[in-house]
């Protein structure tokens, strides 16, 4: 070997040492934080979470695929078909009923009356008390 090769292999060593050097405080606070994060795998092993999320995300999933198959069954477009004919058929049922509770001067224009003031008016209430008779 020349002297040329050797002082290439003295630089490349003292480097090397210096780079070790400078790295060891990160090799203690790695190996630190590898003593403190061991303790917590080893729990995390004994209690098995790992494979209890593993069944919780498998039973998710498979509520999702239940739920998706249950809309695709229920909610065909006939179904959907006779769901807004049912409402449509509800409302129209809802609009015979406010006209039936509306008197006849509600059908004539009269807005002062409500179908819920109407209601009251179908339950007769005691007179309402007057002063006078209530100081006598």
């Amino acid at each position: 070997m020349d002297a040329g090769g050797m002082k290439m292999m003295l630089a490349t060593a003292e480097s090397a040492a210096e780079i070790i050097e400078k790295s060891k405080p990160l090799l203690k606070q790695a190996t630190m934080l590898a003593q403190e994060v061991t303790p917590i795998i080893e729990e995390l092993n004994s209690r098995d979470v790992l494979g209890t999320v593993q069944d919780l995300t498998s039973s998710a999933s498979k509520a999702v695929d239940d739920i998706n198959h249950i809309n695709k069954i229920i909610l065909t477009e006939d179904n959907v078909l006779l769901l807004k004919e049912a409402v449509g058929s509800l409302v129209n049922t809802l609009k015979n009923i406010e006209v039936s509770l509306s008197t006849p001067s509600d059908r004539l224009g009269n807005q002062a009356s409500t179908p819920a003031a109407n209601a009251f008016s179908l339950c007769p209430l005691s007179p309402p008390i007057s002063r006078t008779s209530a100081a006598a």
